[in-house]
């Protein structure tokens, strides 16, 4: 794979998402997501590869495969209002996964190269990542 000219400098411009949220236990999870790179997977598919760290002190639990297999959601941007993209899961495998206070995990999405705007999205309630540029 090779990474998208241009992408390196979009890579360090982008800004993080966040969520805050009471848990159960009286903490707080503060998760953060950043985008570590977009590359080409072939000439039809892309690979977003994205950070989520859990500054607070509670854990954040999503579903998912595995701790860096998370079950995620994807938007598409269409006419300036954001649309849910299909993805299709089995759900053969799934369980509760906790990212806990001081951890990260890294995942990565596909996405088709259309050259429109995706976003993807773990846990509830949601964590959303960077808006990605799909390249054409």
């Amino acid at each position: 794979m090779k990474l998208l000219p241009g992408l390196v400098g979009l890579v360090l411009l982008l800004t993080s998402c966040a969520r805050d949220a009471s848990s159960a236990g009286g903490g707080r999870s503060d998760v953060r997501c950043e985008l570590l790179g977009l590359e080409a997977a072939d000439d039809e598919q892309a690979t977003a590869t994205f950070r989520f760290t859990n500054q607070g002190d509670a854990p954040f639990t999503y579903r998912g495969y595995s701790p860096d297999g998370p079950l995620y959601e994807c938007e598409v941007l269409e006419g300036g209002t954001w649309q849910a993209s299909l993805v299709g899961w089995c759900g053969t495998g799934l369980s509760e996964q906790r990212l806990e206070p001081g951890r990260s995990i890294e995942f990565t999405a596909a996405l088709p190269r259309d050259g429109r705007s995706y976003r993807f999205t773990i846990g509830e309630p949601a964590v959303r990542t960077p808006e990605v540029s799909s390249p054409r």
